[in-house]
């Protein structure tokens, strides 16, 4: 059994990330924890937390060739759009059973399918078989999430 825990981050794709940062910083003064270049992932992306929600605006990475161009593909078939949620879940591995028993294909981080059992760490959801793409993710295997310090506060927003 699994249990589908708090929400990791919403994600959106968008066309300049420094001028969305920019924007994110001037409206809503957000705690910024992550910036920089996925290259499995084939983008450049923020996270950032607004009171206790993280956002991740991302954009396709300007390299060539792309590990995984799943990012470009969705900017040029939607632009600035939504673009996934995830959620932390305490057993990667069972919710992939799960998943995998209702005929859902599961994605990697450079997405390639992948099949319980295996050993990720998160695990992505096709859209089209979602109504819009799903990850899950164990806490503690990525950026250091600031809501889970002992100090944390939504208070300033």
């Amino acid at each position: 059994m699994f249990k589908i825990g708090k929400l990791f981050h919403l994600t959106h794709v968008v066309d300049d990330l420094e001028a969305v940062d920019q924007w994110y910083d001037d409206v809503f003064s957000v705690k910024r924890f992550y910036n920089g270049y996925e290259e499995l992932a084939g983008r450049n992306a923020s996270l950032i937390a607004i009171g206790e929600v993280i956002m991740e605006p991302m954009m396709p990475a300007k390299v060539e060739p792309l590990k995984n161009p799943s990012v470009k593909k969705f900017h040029d078939r939607f632009g600035q759009h939504f673009h996934s949620i995830a959620w932390y879940v305490d057993d990667v591995e069972a919710i992939s059973e799960r998943l995998d028993s209702e005929d859902l294909r599961l994605f990697n981080i450079v997405g390639k399918v992948v099949k319980p059992p295996h050993k990720m760490t998160a695990i992505w959801t096709h859209p089209k078989e979602t109504s819009g793409q799903l990850e899950f993710a164990a806490y503690g295997d990525f950026i250091p999430d600031p809501r889970m310090e002992s100090d944390w506060s939504s208070t300033p927003w």
